[in-house]
């Protein structure tokens, strides 16, 4: 008899799974994208580079004209080097110089460009180079520019340093022609620290060699027990300005040690650079891009070294370089709700692939929009991008609760995936590589799938089946390092009800 009951049991609870299992299946859909691409489109944080160098004594000023051209490149990143020349003994930076970096700074942005920034004294190996006081005093002077306008920064090169801040030709400060004593290393470190002290804590920084950050690291210079300062330790990456020109990139690695390890810490910062000459056994198509894989490059140098360049373009390769550094994010498939009611649950998730040589960095939540003709409703999401590396899955996803004010129709599933300024600039907005989901004018990643709200309350909840969906992990807001994030955002993890304003 208990046998029997069991049986009856089991039997009703199969009967329960399976009505809702075609309840959920009735109201959630799986979508696949076409796998049609514009491979193309100018996104933040990525790509070919050109390069704009101005010295203090005859400063030439972006200009617009200049960086619509770029734009029309798709470029998104510009290299910006500022050799201050008549400041080299000057105790403070001038008001001048803060004013001109300012008007770089907004004009930029208004493109939705960032820039790649080295600042040097020196423009040829004749010419005096800044002391050590002056140059910490400097970086002091610059922190209130450089910190309110981090997200125009791509990075800051280590520059300061040297003629053209590469760190050779300078003074007995820091060791001239690359004869450096213990104390003028530890003058370097302090270059360095002084650095990352005064920038904002998402401001990436970046050395030329390994050599660099390794000693810098093991140097104990940061080693104040301040958690500020550990949390500084992770934001060095590297610019290799001779990438693939020789055995060892001209140096740039000393052994196999300092090569693997950039190959596994550029899974986490960034890596930009340009190459210097031709090196055939390196520089062709196969070895540049195998090399840029494994290096996870982020940015190159458009304008040098011309003959590489070249070859690229003459053997085919160049076109997918510039389409896969940084990332290259394509949609796969897709599982949400379509149908539902006011004041239910409704699960959202997507899926892609990076096609990319590394992952985005510094982007850190979503907004998950419904839109209809009279309403729009949103809510912010967190994400976590800098695990979408290259030649993986990524997932972005939520379980969302909508609002009791929403009214009944159809609303259309859109995607932002913005970094933390992007309220008030979309032109940095990520899109995603499929054609169909593109929209160059509001920089938003239509769907074009939907869910129907209506006054059937029976549709309260409706959690999708994800098994179709195996080939990557989706974080959900308990997995997210809440410390990333703003206050403002982290109140907004505390609900996940979504919020609607009226179109019309």
């Amino acid at each position: 008899m208990v046998l029997i009951k069991r049986s009856i049991s089991k039997l009703f609870l199969v009967i329960l799974l399976n009505l809702f299992v075609y309840k959920v299946f009735a109201i959630c859909q799986y979508k696949e994208f076409t796998q049609s691409f514009n491979k193309n489109i100018p996104n933040p944080n990525r790509g070919f580079y050109t390069t704009e160098i101005t010295r203090l004594s005859d400063f030439k000023p972006l200009t617009k004209s200049h960086l619509q051209k770029l734009i029309d490149q798709g470029r998104t990143v510009l290299y910006r080097a500022y050799c201050l020349d008549t400041l080299k003994k000057s105790k403070n930076i001038s008001t001048d110089f803060i004013d001109k970096l300012q008007d770089d700074f907004d004009l930029v942005e208004s493109y939705g460009m960032q820039l790649i920034i080295r600042i040097y004294y020196s423009y040829t190996k004749e010419e005096s180079d800044a002391r050590l006081s002056i140059v910490k005093q400097h970086i002091k002077d610059l922190k209130s520019i450089l910190t309110a306008n981090s997200k125009n920064i791509f990075a800051i090169q280590i520059g300061f340093i040297g003629t053209y801040g590469e760190g050779y030709y300078t003074n007995e400060d820091f060791g001239d022609r690359g004869e450096i004593n213990a104390q003028q290393w530890q003058n370097r470190y302090e270059v360095i620290k002084t650095v990352l002290l005064n920038t904002a804590p998402d401001t990436v920084i970046l050395v030329r060699t390994p050599e660099i950050k390794i000693k810098f690291l093991k140097s104990g210079i940061l080693d104040t027990g301040d958690v500020v300062d550990e949390k500084n330790r992770n934001r060095l990456g590297y610019f290799n300005d001779c990438f693939l020109s020789s055995a060892d990139d001209v140096g740039t690695f000393e052994n196999d040690d300092e090569y693997n390890y950039v190959k596994q810490d550029t899974t986490k910062v960034p890596i930009v650079g340009e190459t210097c000459r031709v090196y055939e056994k390196r520089t062709n198509c196969e070895s540049a891009i195998k090399e840029m894989e494994r290096m996870h490059f982020s940015s190159l140098n458009s304008e040098y070294h011309e003959s590489v360049l070249n070859s690229w373009k003459e053997n085919g390769c160049y076109n997918e370089i510039a389409e896969r550094l940084g990332y290259q994010l394509r949609l796969s498939h897709m599982i949400a709700t379509t149908e539902s009611s006011a004041n239910s649950m409704i699960t959202f998730h997507v899926e892609g692939f990076n096609n990319g040589f590394t992952a985005p960095f510094d982007y850190k939540f979503a907004k998950l929009i419904l839109k209809s003709d009279n309403m729009q409703c949103s809510k912010r999401i967190p994400i976590k991008a800098t695990q979408w590396v290259g030649g993986k899955y990524f997932s972005i996803c939520a379980y969302l609760q909508l609002p009791k004010n929403i009214r009944v129709g159809k609303y259309e599933y859109v995607l932002e995936i913005a970094d933390s300024a992007a309220h008030k600039n979309n032109k940095r907005n990520i899109l995603f590589v499929n054609k169909a989901t593109q929209n160059l004018n509001d920089r938003l990643n239509h769907l074009h799938q939907y869910i129907t709200v209506t006054n059937d309350e029976e549709n309260s909840t409706s959690y999708c089946s994800k098994n179709k969906i195996t080939n990557s992990y989706c974080p959900l807001f308990d997995d997210n390092d809440h410390e990333a994030y703003a206050p403002d955002f982290l109140t907004e993890l505390k609900s996940n009800v979504m919020k609607c304003i009226s179109l019309s």
